[in-house]
């Protein structure tokens, strides 16, 4: 232990002399417990705010993409020159959206209800078939009801 510590070191030498060894380990327990769960409420708190923070990702996948990784990012930009199919992205809390933005060659096809994701991740688009990006243009995701679904604006 010894490093961030949150709860105030008491005298363990005193608490000894004055009540025992007994009393003494009891205590430093008690001590490490309160200051392990400081830590853990801390990294908690630091792992949400990093959730939820505004981030984007710069992405140039060569293969297909099954259940991408988003690293919790809400935009992500594709700039590479292959074109691959993306199946699905990892699940992320109810009413996240996620924008795709395409600047590179490639064509980015979002498959809809493709078996190649797991079903938590898949994509269910509004053409109710496959949605091909391309260069300079974006399609945004809303993750809802256990499914990223193409918000289409009429």
């Amino acid at each position: 232990m010894g490093n961030n510590l949150t709860v105030e070191s008491i005298d363990f030498e005193q608490v000894e002399n004055e009540t025992g060894v007994a009393t003494r380990s009891g205590i430093e327990l008690l001590w490490d417990v309160a200051n392990d769960e400081a830590k853990s409420r801390r990294t908690g708190v630091r792992t949400a705010t990093e959730r939820w923070e505004k981030k984007g990702v710069i992405l140039s996948p060569s293969v297909n993409q099954n259940d991408l990784d988003t690293q919790f990012a809400t935009v992500l930009r594709f700039d590479g020159a292959a074109s691959v199919d993306l199946t699905g992205l990892q699940a992320r809390p109810d009413f996240t959206i996620v924008i795709l933005f395409v600047i590179g060659a490639g064509t980015i096809t979002l498959k809809n209800a493709s078996g190649s994701s797991i079903e938590r991740n898949r994509i269910i688009t509004s053409a109710a078939g496959d949605v091909a990006i391309t260069t300079n243009i974006s399609v945004m995701l809303l993750y809802t009801n256990t499914l990223w679904r193409e918000i289409k604006w009429m």
